[in-house]
């Protein structure tokens, strides 16, 4: 895949909002809810709605 360098560019700022926003850590919170509460079903859907909003 070959990317110019504008959009190289955005694609590091947008991963830079990343770190900015410590979306890491929080994924990581929203992991260890999930290994305490795995035999709760809405924990799943809660992860996934999470990560969904991380990415936005």
């Amino acid at each position: 895949m070959e990317l110019n360098d504008s959009e190289i560019q955005d694609i590091i700022k947008h991963e830079l909002q990343h770190i900015k926003n410590h979306d890491n850590l929080i994924k990581q919170i929203v992991n260890l809810i999930k290994i305490i509460y795995w035999w709760f079903p809405p924990v799943y859907w809660f992860s996934k709605k999470i990560q969904l909003a991380l990415e936005m």
